[in-house]
């Protein structure tokens, strides 16, 4: 400011100077081109400069070479880039839909951590006023101007915040102790595509923007002029860097701006070449004179006499005579005294050129006090005896205003502040060359106290609780259906027996458990009465008409028949036994298989080394996981089997690979609760009845969410990439005209190549999957990518006691059919057989087979049992085992059901007799390493009948004495 208050200094002394030029007389119009550097001023923090080009036309109204200033009107077109990069942690909502969930759900940053940016390309059209020193530039070939205006912006704001397969950045990770470590990790962090448009139904693509700036240059030549320039623009929107302003964090009265600086290429228009010649006069400071004195008498004229007065005094003129005369003698006369001239007395005035101090005076706002919302404040300050802006200072909190939010004119500051919460001291800081002044002074800005309300909350678990709201969030928790006030109290009751004072007949009955003290006293027992009351009442299970359920009920003997008509059953209900899933392994042949049990024998198998849940896909290179279909019921279940027993498993309707999860999937019209709009989305049946109770509906939204808007698929220009807009239903046109549809847009479903084994011939196979079948095709041996690169060596493999090569890649698929690696033994091993009775599954019919004992788990998993079948038609259903005391290890011979078998077998207990005790009664002992399931860092040295050591082996014992370090001791 004090620059250019010198400048214009100069401008006017150059004025009152003599100029003689040659001059050209330009014409009124003229052209330009520009370039140079944009950036912004927001609430995402400018990080760079961005690109500008602009082009300029202008038309001179005022032009000539004797006028101090010149007036022209200027049309402007500018292209350019603005770039933001916050270096901190975003708090506070989102203004992105594409962000905060609203567009999508998946897409939703509002509670993690995110770091905000922006690219925004703008397109500005204006018209400016310029007023230049005209004087200045035809003299002296200096160019300054000034100039402001105002016009239309059309901008599109983008981020960055998803990488290159659409996922949310983990923003989490970012240390943010250091800012210039925050840049570089925020660098390696993303990619280079800002891939997200911002989305608001608020932010106008079309704003109107006021512009101010100022430019200084030089003639370079008749014709042409370079010139440095630098514009402000104020785009009337505060999505221009894709975010809200948030007075948090900012006390801004302008909210986003971008700056343009850029050199400037004028171009001007001129007619002729003329001489000219204006002359400049100063005018002289006037003389002044003192007053003649009085006429004296005529004398003759005296001698000169020295005079004492140093102002001069005007000598008569001598009057001329017609004819010489002699010279009379003159009469002598006394010689004048000369009169002293008085001294003038100073009189004592005011010295205007005395400079005074500063004097700052508040002029509003009169008040100090001030109630949220109505804390947006306007200040003015009178400040006297300053020059200019640069020599006032103003400040809040302690922390210095920029100077942009205040400005300086005729004598006065005006700023308008948003207040924060509490109070604002301010203080204003004025100086010149006297001294320097300060004036303090405190706006308060207070929130008032919400009312609170007490409502009665629902839990998404279906719970309730007694919670205190602000009254203004009510309508939010109506909508999800809580209700006014506190929730009512729940009272818990307990079941006891109770026995009747009068007749001592006993009932179950349920009272609150505040009362149970007092039955207590007179006799009740928790829980249900026994089955026989007394001799008139007697026990039931009773089964509800209605529901179907089964409660327990004490009735009189005499109305069991009517009970027995309905259906009940005499005696407690029998209760549910709760089952569970669990991998077990065999303890002989270490195979893992999935089976349900009582809940009730859980610790039994936990002891042994099961695990709950599902077993993993394939246990070992021999194995396969299979979908076992039960040839009674037709239920599906997972099992492990040997792949040389697969196609027996195939045989019987069987398919490779997990059996799939059936989730019953329902589509509903979604209410988002952020912003009211509907949106179609497939739910599990599972979760219906919460989304029922905040309004969702069954079945498709209408195309037209409202009246004014519809959901469109939106296809980007630039990457085409797909996403999903809700947009108003008068903007679909243009939509349509860009490719973009109505609807939500299609799932991508994303395929892999693979090179497929067919299981039936070996061959291989190129085929296309879906990506989320890769796990069931790599299981069977499959790999990603073309068929190129399979081993192709002959190998000996021995099938059905034949030799047979074959290449090394068809390996697997031979040994699923039973085939061995190397040659056949010139003496085959021999197989054991046992009888089983078969069940046809087609026909039903029931005959007796031999099979090896590696057959025997398929054929029992499709309910076939050991036995020949009987002549009535009927298997064996009982047998002699040889069952191992899992404590004890003592063996003992027992008959038992062919159903109880599965259990027996899965604990290492064989079929047949024990052995007969030998004359030593006592079994041979041996110590082992035992690792105790659970804990398997304290193994622990015990002692077993050597008879007990399979099992111990089978579950990871090691024979010997555990050493110190806790590893266990081989005893080969």
């Amino acid at each position: 400011m004090r620059n250019l208050f010198l400048l214009f200094l100069l401008i006017l002394f150059l004025g009152n100077t003599n100029a003689q030029q040659n001059t050209y007389e330009y014409g009124k119009l003229k052209w330009g081109f520009n370039l140079g550097g944009t950036y912004q001023t927001a609430d995402v923090v400018n990080e760079k400069f961005g690109l500008g080009l602009g082009t300029t036309l202008e038309y001179a109204i005022v032009q000539n070479s004797y006028s101090l200033f010149g007036f022209s009107l200027r049309g402007r077109y500018l292209w350019g880039t603005t770039f933001g990069n916050d270096f901190t942690p975003h708090s506070g909502a989102i203004s992105n839909n594409a962000l905060n969930g609203i567009n999508n759900p998946l897409n939703d940053y509002s509670n993690t951590p995110i770091f905000l940016n922006n690219r925004t390309t703008l397109n500005e059209y204006s018209l400016e006023a310029k007023l230049k020193f005209n004087k200045l530039y035809i003299q002296k070939g200096v160019l300054f101007y000034l100039f402001i205006g105002g016009g239309a912006t059309n901008y599109k704001s983008e981020t960055n915040q998803f990488d290159a397969l659409g996922n949310e950045y983990d923003y989490s990770t970012i240390n943010i102790t250091d800012k210039a470590d925050v840049r570089s990790q925020l660098k390696t962090l993303r990619d280079l595509n800002y891939e997200t448009q911002v989305s608001n139904p608020s932010a106008k693509s079309f704003v109107f923007t006021p512009t101010v700036g100022v430019g200084l240059g030089y003639r370079i030549a008749p014709f042409f002029t370079l010139a440095l320039e630098h514009k402000i623009s104020l785009p009337q929107t505060d999505y221009f860097d894709g975010q809200v302003y948030q007075p948090s964090k900012d006390h801004a009265f302008i909210k986003d701006i971008y700056h343009y600086t850029s050199i400037h290429f004028i171009f001007y228009t001129f007619r002729s070449n003329k001489y000219e010649e204006q002359t400049y006069t100063q005018n002289p400071k006037p003389q002044t004179y003192p007053a003649p004195k009085p006429k004296p008498t005529p004398q003759p004229t005296p001698a000169p006499l020295p005079t004492t007065n140093p102002s001069p005094t005007p000598t008569p003129a001598p009057v001329p005579t017609p004819a010489p005369t002699p010279t009379p003698t003159p009469t002598p006369t006394p010689t004048p005294t000369p009169i002293p001239t008085p001294t003038p007395v100073p009189i004592p005035i005011d010295n205007p050129t005395t400079p005074k101090p500063p004097i700052i005076t508040l002029l509003t706002p009169t008040s100090k006090t001030f109630n949220s919302p109505n804390c947006n404040v306007k200040i003015e300050i009178k400040i006297e005896n300053v020059s200019n802006e640069k020599d006032i200072e103003f400040f809040r909190n302690n922390e210095k205003i920029p100077s942009y939010f205040y400005y300086f004119q005729s004598g006065v500051l005006h700023s308008t502040i948003e207040l924060k919460s509490g109070v604002n001291s301010f203080k204003v800081l004025a100086k010149n060359s006297v001294k320097t002044e300060i004036k303090e002074f405190n706006l308060s800005c207070f929130v008032p106290i919400e009312k609170s309300i007490k409502i009665c909350h629902k839990n998404t678990d279906g719970t309730t609780q007694s919670i205190e709201i602000k009254e203004s969030e009510w309508l939010n928790h109506q909508a999800h259906g809580d209700v006014k006030g506190e929730c009512p109290i729940v009272i818990k009751t307990i079941t006891i027996c109770h026995t009747d004072a009068k007749s001592n007949l006993k009932q179950k009955i349920t009272i609150p458990e505040s009362e149970w003290a007092t039955h207590q006293a007179h006799g009740d027992v928790l829980g249900e009465c026994p089955l026989v009351v007394n001799t008139k009442q007697i026990q039931i299970c009773h089964t509800d008409p209605t529901t179907g359920a089964k409660s327990n009920l004490i009735i009189d003997e005499k109305d069991w028949f009517a009970h027995a008509a309905h259906g009940d059953s005499k005696g407690l209900c029998p209760k549910e036994v709760k089952t569970i899933t669990i991998c077990h392994t065999d303890a002989k042949s270490n195979l893992k298989q999935k089976i349900t049990i009582p809940e009730s024998e859980w610790a039994t198998h936990q002891a042994h080394g099961d695990v709950l849940g599902e077993c993993p896909l394939v246990v070992n290179t021999k194995q396969i996981q299979i979908c076992h279909t039960d040839p009674t019921t037709g239920a599906k279940s997972n099992l492990i089997i040997d792949e040389k027993d697969w196609f027996a498993h195939a045989a019987h309707g069987d398919s490779k690979g997990l059996c799939p999860k059936e989730v019953k999937t329902i589509t509903i019209c979604h209410t988002d609760a952020k912003s009211n709009l509907k949106q179609k989305i497939t739910i599990p049946e599972s979760e219906w009845a919460t989304h029922q109770a905040h309004g969702d509906v069954l079945g498709e939204c209408p195309l037209v969410v409202n009246t004014k808007q519809i959901q469109i698929c939106h296809t980007d220009p630039t990457t085409g990439a797909k996403s999903n807009l809700i947009i108003d239903e008068k903007d679909w046109f243009a939509h349509a005209a860009h490719g973009d549809t109505k609807g939500l847009c299609p799932k991508e479903v994303k395929t892999i190549t693979i090179c497929h084994i067919n299981q039936t011939n070996g061959n291989l196979e190129p085929m296309q999957i879906n990506e989320q079948e890769w796990a069931t095709h790599q299981a069977h041996g499959d790999v990603i990518g073309s068929c190129d690169g399979f081993d192709q060596t002959i190998i000996t493999i021995c099938l059905n006691n034949n030799n047979k090569k074959i290449k090394k890649y068809l390996l697997s698929y031979y040994q699923s059919i039973g085939g061995i690696l190397g040659e056949c033994p010139s003496t085959p091993n021999p197989v054991e057989y046992f009888n089983i009775c078969h069940t046809d599954p087609t026909t039903g019919v029931k005959s007796t087979l031999s099979i090896t004992n590696s057959q025997w788990a398929s054929h029992q998993a499709h309910g076939d049992v050991l036995g020949e079948c009987s002549t009535s038609g009927s298997p064996k259903n009982n047998f002699n085992i040889c069952h191992t005391d899992p404590t004890t290890g003592v063996k003992t011979t027992l008959y038992i059901n062919v159903a109880d078998w599965g259990s027996h077998q899965a604990h290492g207990d064989v079929m047949g007799q024990c052995p007969t005790t030998t004359d030593n009664p006592e079994p041979t002992k041996i110590k082992i390493c035992h690792i105790p399931p659970g804990n398997e860092q304290n193994p622990q040295t015990i002692e077993i009948p050597a008879s007990a050591w399979p099992a111990h082996e089978a579950h990871g014992d090691t024979k010997g004495e555990c050493i110190l370090n806790k590893s266990r001791k081989r005893n080969d």
